[in-house]
């Protein structure tokens, strides 16, 4: 009996399909899976929603309520797991992922300090600092004063702000000269406005009418500095904006 010929055709068809189907699958690498559990290092709880990725790809995951995850379609050999969660360090693992196996890597993580936001104190009131348009520079004083040897205000401002100059008197008692951000006139005061506790005070050279051997003193050195919680020092041009234009060569805040 003979095959019709459209039958044979479809059969051989259907065969050599079958054979090309199959060799794809056996050339398609076999994948491993990577499982685990993420716990806090102190006290061995489960740490919740940790992002779990292997590095130097896009495969992902997030940890259940309970801290297991699972990673699955992971290429054979060695690869690096990061493991990242809100109050806890950064975590690298290498784990040896084998074709067809499911390997376990438990992750343990440490929880750190978070660092609040900064608040500094303005014209306006206590703002966060990335809500401030000026730079302002932060001198925390009460602990300088506890590590350190202070005598006066230029000791506490001496090194410890960016663009702050201190230019200290050559004679005894004389007033220490503060500039920020270099020299801005050549006539006018390039003299920083004070302000303490919110009251702005005058105390540049030559703010005293008492005379020291041919100088004059600064009345800000009369502060003591064990009595400073902290020095805000705004450094930016708009300044102004805050405390009018007498801020023109930056402001000093002393709590």
């Amino acid at each position: 009996m003979r095959t019709c010929p459209v039958v044979r055709t479809l059969a051989q068809a259907a065969f050599f399909g079958t054979l090309a189907i199959g060799s794809a699958i056996a050339q398609t690498p076999q994948t491993g899976t990577i499982t685990g559990r993420v716990t806090d290092a102190a006290n061995g709880q489960p740490v919740a929603a940790a992002q779990i990725n292997i590095v130097g790809t896009n495969a992902g995951t997030q940890a259940s309520v309970d801290g297991n995850f699972t990673l699955r379609g992971i290429t054979p050999g060695n690869v690096e797991i990061r493991v990242l969660r809100v109050g806890f360090a950064e975590v690298k693992q290498a784990v040896t992922v084998t074709a067809g196996q499911t390997v376990t890597a438990n992750v343990q993580m440490r929880a750190v300090a978070a660092t609040l936001a900064p608040v500094v104190t303005t014209a306006t009131g206590e703002q966060r600092r990335v809500e401030v348009g000026n730079a302002i520079a932060q001198v925390d004083a009460a602990k300088v004063v506890e590590t350190q040897s202070i005598a006066n205000m230029a000791d506490l401002l001496t090194s410890r702000a960016p663009g702050v100059l201190v230019v200290p008197g050559t004679q005894t008692g004389a007033g220490v000269r503060v500039r920020i951000r270099g020299q801005n006139s050549i006539s006018l005061t390039n003299n920083p406005m004070y302000v303490i506790d919110g009251i702005v005070i005058e105390g540049t050279t030559g703010s005293s009418t008492v005379g020291v051997g041919g100088t004059t003193p600064a009345r800000i050195s009369d502060i003591n500095p064990e009595e400073i919680e902290n020095i805000e020092i705004v450094r930016g041009p708009s300044a102004s904006t805050l405390y009018g234009t007498n801020a023109a060569n930056g402001v000093i805040v002393i709590t």
